[in-house]
């Protein structure tokens, strides 16, 4: 099923912005935007006026911990992800990637080992296309054996993820 997106906010970071999806379970989704001129709406819209004290404390607890990796002060995401739209694998490969550590890197294989699919390269790759929670879940810190590999809004971004966290070596 579907979620139905309750609220939208589009937030400043230092490459874009970030735009948040969410309703009174969690957040459904995140995109990263190097365009610099979109309008930053920091006050939430929300659809047909369904603002309530649960999102907007999920925005609350979002924004702080954007605002706090922003300022390198990297730590676990500690507010409700809807992490049911994703399959078990995803979840798998997410959870992962999430205990990459800021400043360091994994492969696609090293990635797919961890999870038990030692032939599983490919397939770690699709779900890092499909993340619908990045930064939240670091696909960026996934790189392939001989290169970057690749990032939905671009390698360009990428690398000045990889920078902002730390990484001294990018390929």
């Amino acid at each position: 099923m579907t979620p139905t997106v309750t609220v939208t906010a589009t937030l400043p970071v230092f490459f874009g912005a970030v735009i948040l999806e969410w309703d009174d379970e969690g957040l459904i989704s995140c995109r990263l935007e190097t365009d610099t001129t979109l309008p930053h709406a920091v006050i939430p819209r929300s659809q047909a006026g369904r603002r309530t004290l649960a999102n907007d404390r999920l925005l609350g607890r979002a924004t702080a911990w954007l605002r706090d990796w922003e300022a390198r002060r990297f730590r676990p995401v500690d507010f409700p992800i809807r992490l049911g739209l994703v399959t078990p694998f995803q979840q798998e490969v997410l959870a992962a990637i999430a205990r990459i550590e800021p400043g360091t890197t994994a492969t696609y294989a090293e990635v797919a080992r961890r999870v038990g699919r030692p032939q599983g390269a490919r397939s770690v790759g699709q779900v890092m296309a499909r993340n619908p929670w990045p930064l939240f879940f670091p696909c960026h810190r996934v790189v392939g054996t001989s290169g970057l590999g690749g990032f939905g809004p671009g390698l360009d971004l990428k690398r000045r993820l990889l920078t902002h966290e730390g990484v001294v070596y990018i390929i």
